[in-house]
């Protein structure tokens, strides 16, 4: 005699269970702990259909419907048909549809048709950005950047990115929208990541007392950055030639050696970081130039091939250089891997422009207190280096107190 079949109901799809009950159970063991649902309440809603709820406490209807007359014993419910969706447990459509679908399972379809569309859109849009490249290939500060554009445009199409609109946007509206949401070029995010470094690690600053805004003259005078100079830029390319022709050792690891020459202490940490990250970068003036790896590879392979006190010296310029470096962009770590062989090998120094020299020097005087010495310091600065009364306004207004 064949063993009974399981009474239970499965959960996926709501259709009775095929497997053979256990012996002396009536249920698998899949559904030993199965327990019949509650029976369903008679009550008849508004609509005229059967109520979905369960009956409780005994009763054949629900507490909605406790006291109601208009239940199924009464009249005879308006009989919809059943969902289409396997596993629907309201085995009920919402009202006759195409696709024979619940109210739970058409939002649900609609969810993700939705989804489906804003997904489809924003790829065309990373398509409008990218171009010809692949974009999986591009410098992950180059993708980060591409994606928060896009999203912005993607929320400029306010109709299509909520779900209103039954046709996507034409390529022309697309083209439109990016248009007005350029690309910031990569010198521009990588000091934007830089000063987001910065300020997690070394935590919030008010600025101090007598601080310039950004972008303005006084700011400018005390700037960093500023190495793009046409003679600065000829002097380290004439550099760089000379260490990308340095044939680098096999097996030289620059970084794992300047670790051993260079403790790795709390002291030099943002000097390890800086170059390591540096060291990383696969785009400097071109895209995978590896520009600073190679410069500091060649840099270090002919350090080594030095000897006794020249080695030396070679060592703590290239010390001084890094940390001078910290903060800086690609050029200006290029420029001062260069350096560091102005002295030690002829013809290649790179020389200070006037601006970078008064840079420095306004740098410094402003950090004076005494209003009147910054004032007559400043001038001799000027006098010292030529510069005209109409050039030379921009730079005092710059030191003065506002």
């Amino acid at each position: 005699m064949p063993a009974p079949t399981c009474i239970a109901t499965t959960k996926t799809t709501g259709l009775p269970c095929t497997k053979p009950a256990r012996e002396g159970s009536d249920k698998c063991g899949i559904h030993r702990r199965w327990n019949p649902p509650p029976p369903r309440c008679i009550g008849i809603i508004a609509a005229g259909t059967q109520c979905m709820n369960n009956a409780y406490g005994g009763f054949e209807t629900c507490t909605t419907h406790r006291h109601s007359t208009r239940t199924t014993a009464v009249q005879a419910p308006i009989v919809l048909p059943e969902c289409a969706k396997p596993g629907c447990r309201k085995r009920q459509a919402a009202a006759p549809n195409v696709n024979n679908e619940c109210a739970m399972h058409i939002a649900i379809r609609q969810r993700h048709e939705t989804n489906a569309r804003n997904v489809a859109l924003f790829r065309r849009i990373i398509r409008f950005y990218t171009a010809a490249a692949v974009f999986a290939d591009l410098e992950g500060i180059m993708r980060s950047e591409i994606q928060r554009c896009a999203i912005r445009v993607f929320r400029a199409l306010d109709g299509h990115a909520r779900g209103r609109l039954d046709m996507p946007p034409t390529d022309e509206a697309i083209r439109a929208a990016v248009e007005l949401e350029v690309v910031r070029p990569r010198e521009v995010l990588i000091e934007e990541q830089r000063q987001r470094e910065q300020l997690f690690v070394g935590g919030w600053q008010a600025p101090p007392a007598g601080t310039h805004p950004p972008n303005s003259l006084g700011a400018i005078a005390a700037s960093t950055q500023n190495i793009h100079a046409r003679e600065v830029v000829e002097q380290s390319m004439r550099g760089s030639e000379f260490l990308l022709a340095v044939e680098v050792p096999e097996g030289q690891d620059t970084i794992a050696e300047l670790k051993v020459l260079w403790p790795v202490n709390s002291q030099n940490r943002r000097l390890h970081d800086d170059v390591l990250s540096w060291h990383n970068q696969s785009m400097c003036f071109a895209e995978n130039d590896w520009m600073y790896r190679r410069l500091l590879n060649g840099l270090w392979a002919y350090i080594k091939a030095q000897e006794g006190e020249r080695r030396t010296e070679l060592e703590k310029r290239l010390l001084e250089e890094c940390r001078e470096a910290i903060g800086k962009c690609c050029q200006g770590h290029t420029n001062r891997i260069v350096n560091v062989l102005s002295g030690f090998v002829e013809g290649i120094e790179v020389k200070q422009s006037k601006g970078d020299i008064l840079q420095q020097r306004f740098a410094a005087i402003g950090n004076l207190d005494d209003e009147e010495q910054r004032y007559i310091e400043a001038t001799q600065v000027l006098a010292e280096l030529g510069v005209g009364a109409d050039e030379a306004g921009p730079w005092l207004d710059a030191i003065a107190v506002e």
